[in-house]
């Protein structure tokens, strides 16, 4: 029999009514926009550098002015797109609905790209309206960061957001490397329906492709969408009335 006392088990106290539980930050979702945010970055700059010789290959009148063109398209699309993400979000109340709509914009765009080359017509205008189509999707890389924000308590805040930009940025370095899995394929590849060939021109878009599918994954079984950073209405009145928090201003929102 062993004469050592028996540790006491200690159960919490059940909270009292009107007593509110202990926010934590929901570390699930914020790791998986961590990996939805590298796997966006990460196929908008897959074929980037295979992007040029391309062109020149499927229309040899391509100039370094179009391309020029082509490479802001993407940003252009982001630009047009993020106010309009950030608006159905605050509408719907939502993030999860806008990340599908996000990677399926993008899937079509790389699908496209896939059949640019075996198009008769207008190829290099074709690989225009796909990459500013994919700049158009990846505006949902915002909607994450503003999640990260809701889903963390603020002595976490900067941490869950550093996961977020820490994939952006990790899919910016890593995209062109996986380039290099098709170089070995060459510009005449695998043949694989009528003229159409996995190449290491084509072989990233179907990549990408299947990047959108995984991401689809992850949203419907790893992405619960959680508040727990957010204020509600009585916080809100309280900040206010002891001058912690007052109303934004409208001018250094519109600056930034």
């Amino acid at each position: 029999m062993s004469t050592h006392p028996e540790e006491a088990i200690v159960v919490p106290p059940p909270p009292l009514p009107g007593q509110k539980i202990p926010r934590k930050t929901h570390w699930a979702s914020i790791y998986t926009a961590g990996i939805l945010a590298f796997l966006g970055n990460m196929q908008l700059e897959l074929y980037f550098s295979s992007l040029w010789p391309y062109l020149q290959e499927i229309d040899p009148t391509t100039t370094e002015v179009f391309l020029g063109i082509l490479i802001a398209s993407w940003g252009l699309g982001g630009l047009i797109s993020s106010p309009l993400f950030g608006y159905l979000s605050h509408r719907i109340g939502k993030v999860k609905p806008l990340l599908y709509l996000g990677f399926s914009i993008m899937l079509f765009g790389n699908f496209v790209y896939v059949f640019t080359g075996v198009i008769p017509v207008g190829k290099k205008y074709l690989i225009l309206i796909t990459r500013f189509t994919t700049g158009f999707g990846l505006s949902y890389v915002s909607l994450l960061r503003a999640y990260a924000v809701a889903a963390s308590t603020p002595i976490d805040r900067s941490k869950a957001i550093a996961f977020v930009t820490g994939g952006m940025c990790l899919g910016d370095f890593s995209g062109p490397a996986f380039q290099l899995i098709f170089t070995p394929l060459g510009r005449v590849g695998i043949r694989l329906i009528g003229d159409l060939h996995l190449n290491i021109y084509t072989g990233p878009a179907i990549l990408a492709c299947c990047v959108n599918l995984t991401a689809y994954f992850l949203i419907f079984f790893c992405f619960t969408e959680k508040s727990i950073g957010v204020i509600n209405k009585e916080d809100t009145l309280f900040l206010r009335k002891t001058n912690i928090c007052s109303k934004y201003k409208k001018t250094a929102k519109a600056v930034l």
